[in-house]
């Protein structure tokens, strides 16, 4: 989760909603949240800016964030004043077991730095589901190291050659010229930590650019940059 953004890289990052390439990551969110959750309290875990819990707030749920970053806690609240946005540490989350019906994580797990911090992450993403509910994780894809995007620039030496699980690897996100450090995990490890947590995996989708899409895509017409894992926990 970004605890390292002052106030005006989150204001910049604010501006960025789910426009340029981010779009394909939520375009299809509507569609997989009817295909498998009804309703129930959510928790947007590693919320920003609070993007992603306003379109769930927009799709009838009651939806919570949560966030390591009190600069974009606070650009979160400035657009949601009736919100409710939580600061949480590192370690446990501040929410009893079983208090979520849906817990939704946009772009988190790539910012996690190793194996037992996933394994730690994910478990307490596990302990606040309730028995049967959802979660769903958005991340990049292995491809998207090496791609032509819309808004994302991915062309720095930290990205070249083959990835390796932990390897930190860099974005500069575009118009806002924002660079962030990430580190990279396979599809093999997040699977494998998903299993670890008690979560179970019912689909994994990776959007493509559609050319009725109101964007003039790169690469995303014929290369995913980014994956939803859709999950239940067991």
């Amino acid at each position: 989760m970004p605890g390292d953004y002052d106030q005006a890289n989150a204001r910049r990052y604010a501006q960025r909603e789910a426009s340029g390439s981010d779009y394909l990551a939520f375009r299809d969110l509507p569609e997989l949240l009817q295909r498998y959750v009804i309703n129930g309290p959510a928790l947007d875990l590693g919320c920003g800016t609070g993007r992603a819990g306003r379109l769930l707030q927009a799709l009838g749920f009651d939806c919570c964030g949560a966030d390591v970053s009190a600069a974009m806690l606070s650009e979160a609240r400035e657009r949601d004043p009736s919100g409710s946005y939580h600061l949480i540490g590192d370690a446990q989350l501040p929410f009893a077991a079983a208090s979520f019906a849906l817990v939704l994580s946009s772009f988190v797990l790539l910012e996690i730095a190793s194996r037992d911090e996933l394994r730690q992450f994910l478990r307490e993403v596990a302990r606040v589901m309730r028995p049967g509910a959802h979660a769903i994780f958005m991340t990049t894809t292995t491809e998207f190291y090496s791609g032509n995007w819309v808004s994302c620039d991915v062309n720095f030496p930290e990205n070249q050659g083959t990835l390796q699980s932990g390897q930190q690897v860099k974005v500069r996100l575009l118009p806002e010229n924002i660079e962030l450090r990430d580190f990279y995990w396979s599809d093999d490890d997040y699977r494998d930590l998903f299993q670890q947590a008690g979560l179970g995996m019912l689909q994994q989708h990776r959007p493509l650019g559609l050319h009725r899409d109101p964007i003039a895509w790169k690469d995303e017409l014929t290369t995913a940059p980014f994956v939803v894992y859709v999950l239940t926990k067991r």
